[in-house]
């Protein structure tokens, strides 16, 4: 039940004025002693909107991290009180899965030497992934990638007994738009493998970057050993790892290697993310510089 301030136990406006006090002061230092040049500062002033949107956010997240009874994890530096507790499964479980899933796509080629040193312990996993993954190898071929999209939504809904949540109705699934980048990383995967009916990588589900946004992710993440992960990859993981999102308090999916395309053509850097919702799962996007401790973006590594 959501909680009314009353006149009793709402805080003052002295209490207030403290608080502003100590936000303005801390800005202060930081703007002071970060160096910026004449042409810095005109740019900081040119995304003055951008600053503020960012300063609004993290003050936001701290006043709920330090009013909040529950208790919070730190990850370099980072702070979420969310996470998730699911272990990946047996990749032959998985292999088994997606071809009973998908079986109108006829999924039989694997890497079977791949499969093998990693059932038998011989290939480690890349630093910062959770564990293996299977998943359908659609970037071999031509095929729509809005159609796979919602292939994928459309079979979460129904191992979940109930239809996929989609946030908001103006968010189209066609709309949807896989990252080039994304697209040649896993098409480079598949390629590898030997361009097999079903791929498997190596990836992480979030908690690698839990509290930060995507424009952060990107800028943290080493782009020679990962990358970004779409709806299609991060949805076929969740298909077999339902566990994952589980629970109101499990953390928010991002799919950030898809972008978003409106009305008039143009490409958005808006991710989309999946989260635990009343009735199923919840499909739905958001700015690409926002921050939440709630949310944590999936991605993919290289072997």
């Amino acid at each position: 039940m959501k909680k009314t301030l009353t006149q009793n136990n709402a805080a003052s406006d002295g209490q207030l004025s403290q608080i502003a006090h100590v936000i303005n002061d801390a800005g202060a230092k930081v703007v002071m002693g970060f160096g910026l040049s004449r042409q810095g500062a005109q740019a900081v002033h040119a995304q003055g909107n951008k600053l503020a949107r960012a300063v609004r956010s993290a003050v936001t997240e701290v006043l709920k991290e330090v009013t909040s009874s529950q208790p919070v994890r730190r990850s370099g530096g980072l702070v979420s009180n969310v996470g998730y507790t699911y272990t990946p499964i047996d990749i032959r479980t998985q292999v088994l899965m997606i071809r009973l899933l998908f079986p109108e796509a006829q999924l039989t080629t694997i890497n079977n030497g791949l499969l093998a040193q990693i059932v038998e312990g011989k290939l480690e996993l890349p630093k910062g992934a959770e564990g293996w993954f299977a998943i359908p190898n659609i970037w071999k071929s031509s095929g729509s990638y809005n159609d796979w999209v919602s292939i994928v939504l459309d079979k979460i809904g129904q191992a979940l007994n109930s239809g996929t949540i989609l946030c908001d109705s103006n968010y189209d699934i066609r709309r949807i738009s896989e990252r080039s980048v994304t697209n040649q990383r896993l098409k480079a995967v598949s390629k590898a493998q030997g361009d097999p009916d079903i791929l498997i990588i190596p990836a992480q589900l979030g908690k690698r970057y839990a509290g930060r946004s995507a424009e952060r992710v990107f800028r943290d993440m080493n782009h020679q050993k990962e990358y970004r992960l779409g709806v299609f990859a991060s949805g076929c993981m969740l298909l077999t790892h339902l566990s994952r999102l589980q629970k109101s308090t499990d953390l928010a999916l991002d799919c950030a290697g898809d972008i978003w395309r409106t009305d008039e053509g143009d490409y958005v850097e808006a991710p989309w993310f999946f989260a635990s919702a009343t009735g199923g799962l919840g499909l739905g996007k958001r700015p690409t510089d926002v921050a939440s401790v709630h949310c944590g973006s999936a991605t993919g590594f290289v072997i």
